[in-house]
């Protein structure tokens, strides 16, 4: 092993263990906090939800066809790329073409891709695929990193 190597591989060892070692202080918790932070959670929650249905049903409304396009995005890890496979091939269909997103939502890898789909153009799409085509050599750190 080199020299820069080791002490490279030596620091990160000590950082670990320096980190693993390190005391954070929290208050005890009781029954009247966390229902307190429960029930004040649950109220904003509730109306974060409430304005988002809100401006849907305006949305719809305002739009004269009483319907919304929502895609719900499902995960899969590295194969989720799938998704936006799917989408890109059903945006550039000419018959039966991909709307206009009203709301998208996702699970595990599908919501990475949501931002891209309520985006919805061609251009959105491929940036996305090309997260998921770089992903392994990108982003994702080797042992010797």
């Amino acid at each position: 092993m080199s020299t820069l190597r080791h002490v490279r591989h030596s620091l990160a060892c000590l950082a670990f263990v320096l980190t693993a070692c390190a005391a954070i202080e929290h208050p005890p918790a009781t029954v009247e906090s966390l229902t307190i932070d429960g029930v004040a959670h649950d109220k904003a929650q509730r109306a974060l939800f409430d304005v988002a249905i809100d401006r849907l049903a305006e949305r719809a409304i305002v739009r004269g066809d009483r319907a919304l396009d929502i895609r719900l995005l499902s995960g899969g890890g590295q194969h989720g790329a799938y998704g936006i496979g799917f989408l890109r091939g059903w945006l550039s269909r000419t018959s039966d073409s991909m709307p206009r997103f009203d709301l998208v939502t996702g699970v595990s890898t599908g919501s990475l891709q949501t931002p891209y789909a309520l985006i919805g153009t061609a251009g959105s799409l491929a940036t996305a695929g090309n997260l998921y085509r770089e992903a392994a050599t990108q982003f994702a750190p080797t042992p010797d990193y």
